[in-house]
């Protein structure tokens, strides 16, 4: 078996991508539409795909292992938890982990748990 890459639409419209193992991209479409899923693009995943999939992986654990690092250093100093939240934005490595902070501190602020809005 082999995996294909795919985008597909639901029934209800929403498009989706992600993988499927397969014989071929033949049975890749079977197996989408037996999902009740229309596809719109399959192709085998390369060795390259793979690489570029694990490098993603890893860089958003780091990134969560970064965030929490700080969180707890900062909090562990007394620093309160919006204020944690806002140097973390600050310092953040990249665009995405800025936005990711001021999300949650956003959401911190609107009252939800701290819990609630890392999900």
């Amino acid at each position: 078996m082999r995996n294909f890459r795919f985008s597909a639409v639901s029934a209800d419209g929403a498009a989706l991508s992600g993988s499927v193992a397969a014989e071929s991209s033949r049975a890749a479409a079977r197996e989408l539409r037996g999902r009740g899923l229309v596809a719109t693009r399959i192709r085998a995943d390369t060795p390259l795909d793979a690489a570029r999939a694990l490098g993603r992986s890893i860089r958003a654990r780091r990134g969560t292992l970064r965030f929490s690092e700080e969180i707890a250093t900062l909090l562990g100093a007394g620093i309160t938890l919006e204020r944690s939240l806002e140097i973390t934005a600050e310092i953040a490595e990249t665009a995405t982990d800025a936005a990711a902070c001021r999300q949650v501190l956003h959401a911190v602020r609107r009252g939800e748990a701290f819990a609630n809005a890392l999900e």
